[in-house]
């Protein structure tokens, strides 16, 4: 969904809501949450591989489009989950959280999944590179592992430069 003026969506009539990579709706204060929460659909499901990377208040967020009401409003919810947990690393306050939003929550590990998927398939692609383009792969293999990143000179020659890790700076060549 695009963030649209605000009557947008609203207008038209929606049998249901489904926010694929939901995480871009966890920030309360944006316009894909204020959009999402405000449209009127029976039925509102999220899919996100991080429900939560941050803090509790991203769940929340997300709780209150599709179960709304569930929780009470995000200051009570704060206050009564978010800072014990988060701060005082009450594990009661936890748990009972996680028996409130099991049913609403399908959650599957990356072992879980991996089995559903099928083997890993790989193409390779053999490309002829130009001379220019060759120059760049040998001073990039040059540079791995290299501490300071190299400056390629427009007279091809190299210099290491100050800086934190490796990094391959090209000159600017229109050709390529």
């Amino acid at each position: 969904m695009r963030a649209k003026p605000a009557n947008f969506h609203a207008a038209s009539g929606w049998s249901g809501l489904l926010l694929d990579e939901a995480q871009q709706a966890k920030n309360r204060q944006s316009k894909i949450y204020q959009c999402a929460r405000r449209l009127a659909a029976p039925v509102k499901i999220a899919i996100t591989g991080t429900p939560l990377e941050n803090n509790l208040m991203e769940l929340w967020s997300l709780l209150s489009i599709t179960a709304p009401g569930l929780f009470p409003g995000p200051d009570r919810f704060r206050e009564y989950y978010a800072r014990p947990v988060e701060r005082q690393g009450d594990t009661e306050r936890l748990a009972q959280l996680r028996r409130r939003i099991r049913p609403l929550v399908l959650r599957r590990t990356k072992e879980q999944v991996a089995a559903d998927l099928p083997p890993k398939q790989e193409q390779v692609l053999e490309v002829s590179l130009t001379p220019r383009h060759h120059l760049v792969d040998v001073l990039h293999a040059a540079c791995a592992g290299h501490p300071r990143p190299l400056l390629l000179r427009a007279d091809r020659t190299t210099e290491a430069v100050g800086g934190s890790g490796p990094l391959l700076r090209v000159m600017p060549d229109p050709e390529f």
